[in-house]
């Protein structure tokens, strides 16, 4: 709970933004105002400034029962959180799974978005829609940039 705690701490303090880029910008090729923004033949980048940690599945249980000075009860299932820091330090928390964590992996800036595509759908048995719809979530949370 502390552990929890502290990461999400880490979403409001500004220490290490201003030395590390947002996302890397390695390789990066120059803005084109006029091509519209979309998915193919992008290469999908991850932030810098996310944390993976795992948790208690019922972290806000829990740190609602320490602060009321009761128990936690029996040890609760953990859960992997995605904590992702922005420019704003605003931030977010969202509990991920396995399969979100492999889209993450494949964001790396070398991966086109066909192949990060193909990939999820023949390691993971994802449609194409699904990790269409995944991506763009992690692109309105500032976790991945097109």
């Amino acid at each position: 709970m502390t552990r929890f705690e502290r990461d999400l701490l880490w979403l409001r303090v500004d220490l290490e933004t201003g030395l590390v880029p947002m996302f890397p910008t390695a390789g990066v090729g120059g803005l084109q105002l006029s091509r519209p923004i979309g998915l193919d033949g992008r290469t999908p980048v991850r932030s810098n400034w996310l944390r993976v940690s795992r948790h208690a599945a019922d972290v806000v249980h829990l740190t609602e029962r320490a602060r009321d000075g009761r128990a936690p009860g029996d040890r609760p299932a953990n859960a992997t959180f995605l904590f992702v820091k922005t420019g704003d330090l605003s931030g977010s928390v969202r509990r991920v799974n396995t399969i979100t964590l492999a889209l993450l992996d494949l964001c790396n800036g070398r991966t086109p978005t066909q192949r990060l595509l193909d990939r999820m759908a023949d390691e993971h048995g994802c449609t194409r829609e699904v990790t269409v719809g995944a991506l763009r979530t992690l692109v309105r949370a500032q976790a991945v940039r097109l």
